[in-house]
């Protein structure tokens, strides 16, 4: 029986230029290899890509001190 090793690879960004900078990371993983299974923490353009998000870092922006009290 042949056993293929599926390697999972989690791409965590928390901002605009790390979603744009991840989401190419994601294609050139993607291009290298297919069977990469690519998970993130990212936004709209990591979404774009063939990358299953886990969370979403819209969600989880914040803006000033005051927020984060809350």
């Amino acid at each position: 029986m042949s056993h293929q090793n599926h390697s999972k690879i989690l791409i965590v960004t928390g901002e605009p230029s790390g979603d744009f900078l991840g989401a190419k990371l994601a294609e050139a993983l993607h291009k290298k290899n297919p069977t990469f299974e690519l998970y993130a923490m990212g936004s709209q353009q990591l979404k774009n890509t063939n990358t299953k998000i886990l969370v979403d870092a819209d969600a989880m922006a914040v803006v000033g001190a005051t927020e984060i009290l809350k």
